[in-house]
């Protein structure tokens, strides 16, 4: 509430008035840190827990079965005058030793293998994993909850044997007994039901695990809007202080490209402001103008020249790509993608239109250099900027009417590319060894990063997933194999 009240202050807004619909939102640091992540690690939990249920189920019944079996025993001993408590302390002192083993099995076999992965994490992440590789170790906080969770398992499965020491249950037992039977109804219906809802357990993690690898197959196979195989990407910067105006901006770049498209093997480069599949896209709300007045749409904002578009492929639906033609000096021109097209004008032609950024439009703010109406000239197809799905659109604006200082070059290569790093360094710095590279890479890799986590994230629920059927099926065989040879002679 503090932070709010502050970040309201119409001194610091640098207005005289705050408008009545002006708010802010103030989000821990934290939460935000993690905002992308929880929703896989929530399912993994999800997941865990699952399987655990499965094997709770399969133990609960195990112990049951075992328990039939006993039941004549603790009858017995209760008609010799064995008391209920030393009774229930000897089979919940039974059932904690199990839960113990099976505690101490698994602890080891989590330490093993959290040590022989423990070197290929971050390589296989691609990135540095938060707290340091020590962070994924078993601590305390594990291992305290860990032996709790075991004790109320052994506790709770353990006494399950004891209603076969009740009057009640040892008259059942009895009259079964004289009937010729062998399990009493009650306990032949929860062993079903245990083995009922285990079934069900696996199916619908399966299940899961299912929608998960068709989730991956799809973006595996998805057209992406754009072709990334035998493109290298490459980020440079200009210096504020070498190029301090926009013009001088503009024909440096068109320098570097120059010298980018020399270079042996390839076929064409294009320039763009952002990478494909490797940043977090800003939206802006985006203004469309005809004659029935304003419509508005979200959109991510590209500036790009006019090569951009041959370079990925990406298909011109209608109307025409930028041109070199559109600079400063020219009319403000953009191209818009189908998505965008449809949002700001329906099903009428987008051709001839105008479209501007509406960022400056907030209520009760100054206006500070608001962006100029541009015309559309051209619509192009719909792109995949990220594997997230993205209900906004796309506009395209020329770099060479805003100038800007970063630009990323998009450099085709016949074929495979080779080692180009070195190369594309020599190529800048024949222009201007001043300008720094960074982000090189491949963008079909890039593409494939990205994709990386959710085909990781399909396998490992398709394991869990696997393991959770394994139980099932081995805890049901082990059941109906005992039911059948109950019912002999």
């Amino acid at each position: 509430d503090r932070a709010a009240a502050l970040l309201t202050d119409k001194s610091l807004l640098g207005m005289e008035r705050v408008p009545e619909d002006f708010a802010v939102t103030v989000t821990p640091l934290q939460e935000r840190h993690v905002a992308a992540v929880r929703p896989t690690l929530m399912v993994v939990q999800a997941a865990v827990l699952l399987v655990l249920l499965i094997a709770c189920a399969n133990a609960a019944v195990m112990l049951l079965v075992r328990s039939t079996r006993r039941e004549q025993e603790l009858g017995l001993r209760r008609a010799l005058g064995a008391s209920a408590p030393r009774m229930a302390r000897q089979l919940l002192f039974e059932g904690g030793l199990i839960a113990s083993c099976a505690a101490a099995l698994g602890f080891g076999l989590s330490a093993l293998t959290l040590t022989a992965a423990r070197a290929g994490i971050e390589a296989r992440l691609g990135l540095p994993v938060p707290g340091g590789l020590e962070s994924r170790d078993i601590d305390g906080t594990v291992l305290v909850g860990t032996l709790a969770l075991t004790l109320v398992v052994g506790l709770v499965f353990g006494a399950v044997p004891l209603l076969s020491a009740l009057p009640k249950a040892l008259r059942a037992s009895m009259g079964d007994a004289s009937r010729g039977g062998t399990e009493s109804r009650g306990r032949r219906r929860a062993r079903n039901t245990m083995v009922a809802a285990e079934v069900a357990l696996s199916l619908s993690l399966l299940v899961g695990a299912g929608l998960m690898v068709r989730s991956a197959l799809h973006l595996q196979y998805q057209d992406l809007g754009f072709h990334p195989a035998g493109v290298v990407r490459a980020q440079m910067g200009l210096r504020q202080a070498t190029y301090p105006a926009a013009a001088d901006r503009v024909m440096a770049f068109e320098r570097l490209r120059e010298s980018l498209a020399q270079m042996p093997g390839v076929e064409d480069v294009g320039l763009v402001s952002m990478g494909l599949f490797s940043t977090r896209f800003t939206t802006w709300e985006t203004e469309g103008q005809d004659l029935d007045g304003v419509s508005r749409a979200e959109a991510v904002r590209w500036l790009v020249d006019e090569r951009y578009f041959d370079v990925l492929g990406i298909e011109i639906v209608r109307g025409r790509p930028l041109d070199a033609s559109d600079g400063l000096e020219n009319e403000p021109v953009a191209v818009i993608s189908a998505r965008l097209a449809q949002h700001l004008f329906g099903d009428e032609d987008a051709l001839g239109k105008s479209v501007r950024l509406a960022a400056f439009d907030m209520p009760g703010m100054p206006p500070e250099e608001p962006d100029p109406w541009a015309r559309v000239v051209g619509v192009v197809a719909d792109i995949h900027r990220e594997v997230a799905p993205d209900p906004v659109g796309d506009l395209y604006l020329p770099y060479r009417q805003v100038g800007p200082a970063w630009m990323s070059a998009m450099v085709r290569f016949r074929g495979s590319p080779g080692p180009f790093a070195v190369a594309l360094d020599d190529a800048v710095g024949r222009v201007d060894p001043d300008v720094p590279l960074s982000s090189v890479g491949r963008l079909d890799e890039t593409v494939a990063a990205a994709m990386k986590p959710t085909r990781d994230f399909a396998g490992l629920l398709v394991g869990f997933s696997a393991f959770a059927l394994v139980l099932a099926i081995f805890g049901f065989y082990g059941v109906i194999s005992y039911a059948a040879r109950q019912r002999q002679r």
